[in-house]
């Protein structure tokens, strides 16, 4: 098919030339908006504009491959639309559309992620992004229920000691010190090496020190011993 062709020569130019492949996928929708494969050119149309660093037309182009009724609009990629989109909402700052963005996602394809790894991928992504979109939106309270959900769910994903990190950092703000080192305790008993430790470290000497301060009896050294001896395992 003719229109068939003027996608793979967008793709193509997508390859060389961004500005050329923005223009294909623009006049195929133009002209085919209704084709089995519209809403895949507005996912790389989104993926173009993106590039191209214009991330308040990329975040359209994605909202309209995820919107797409059309015979092409299945499977995994609305999906992938939505979290595309909301990546570019926090980007752009709006974590609180980002956060309903994802909380969207998973209403509505939460069911279609559980098959394959892909999609349960995609899933446990978006679920972690949402708490971090919650918490830069202000809504410690909400953000660090989903974190507690996210770590009895998720346990052992990539994602579980930047978000056990990121719990103990908003617990802390809201003076919950030593459920911010409860929090931090399996990343403690990890390697050295552990990615995230000295974070979690850092963390913990301020855990210790909150709860110090709060003790008539605490010893203001002790979070700097307790930090020393736990880098020493």
């Amino acid at each position: 098919e003719p229109e068939r062709e003027g996608v793979f020569r967008g793709i193509q130019e997508w390859l060389e030339d961004h500005a050329g492949a923005k223009r294909t996928f623009e006049r195929f929708l133009t002209a085919f908006p209704n084709h089995v494969l519209a809403s895949q050119v507005r996912f790389e149309l989104g993926n173009t504009r993106l590039v191209m660093g214009d991330l308040e037309a990329a975040a359209v182009a994605y909202a309209s491959a995820a919107d797409d009724p059309g015979p092409g609009g299945g499977g995994i990629l609305p999906a992938r639309a939505l979290y595309q989109k909301a990546m570019l909402e926090r980007r752009l700052g709006k974590s609180a559309q980002a956060a309903e963005t994802l909380t969207a996602l998973l209403s509505k394809h939460g069911e279609a992620l559980k098959t394959g790894e892909p999609g349960v991928k995609l899933a446990r992504d978006a679920r972690y992004q949402r708490s971090v979109a919650l918490l830069e939106a202000g809504k410690a309270d909400e953000a660090r229920g989903e974190l507690a959900a996210f770590l009895e769910k998720d346990a052992g994903s990539p994602q579980e000691t930047e978000a056990r990190n990121q719990l103990a950092r908003s617990l802390l703000d809201a003076g919950k010190a030593g459920d911010a080192l409860a929090a931090l305790e399996p990343v403690l008993k990890g390697g050295a090496a552990a990615p995230g430790r000295d974070q979690a470290l850092y963390l913990a000497a301020w855990c210790h020190s909150a709860m110090s301060a709060a003790s008539p009896a605490g010893d203001a050294t002790e979070p700097v011993k307790d930090a020393e001896a736990a880098a020493k395992h």
